[in-house]
Formats: structure tokens, C-alpha cells, sequence
């Protein structure tokens, strides 16, 4: 969880005690942060994951295909 938080000072130029805030990542959770204008990135999603297969198979179409692009959620 460490090495992530640290990750996120270094992408998003904050001083290195602001993630220390955060609650350490769960298991199989990944971050998201997006651009809205091309030039910053934010947090968007933080400790973001699937629960359950039966999640997955409720998710709006977008989302599970956001899902299933990405080899690391399977």
C-alpha cells in the first residue's frame, strides 16, 4: 500500500504526506485518476474493485467492458 500512496504524491505533485491519509488499498483494488483538461490528473476512483461476479453482471455495459479491458480485474 505504501509504494501505491507514494505513486500517487509523485503523479499528481503533492507533498509526500498528503496520501499517507488514505486507507491502504484493498485486495485486488486498483486507483483511477483521470485528466479532464489534458494537462492535471485527479483522483477519480480510490480502493475501486469487484466484489462479486454477480457486481459484474450488474454493471451497466460501459463499465464492464472498462472491466474486462483491463487483464488485472480478471
Amino acid at each position: 500500500g505504501g509504494v501505491i500512496k507514494r505513486a500517487l504524491a509523485l503523479l499528481l505533485n503533492w507533498p509526500a504526506s498528503v496520501p499517507w491519509g488514505f486507507a491502504g488499498l484493498g485486495n485486488c483494488r486498483w486507483v483511477q485518476l483521470r485528466t479532464s483538461d489534458g494537462s492535471q490528473w485527479r483522483v477519480h476512483s480510490y480502493n475501486v474493485g469487484v466484489d462479486s461476479p454477480q457486481e459484474l453482471d450488474a454493471a451497466p455495459p460501459a463499465v464492464e467492458a472498462e472491466l474486462l479491458s483491463r487483464p488485472e480485474t480478471l
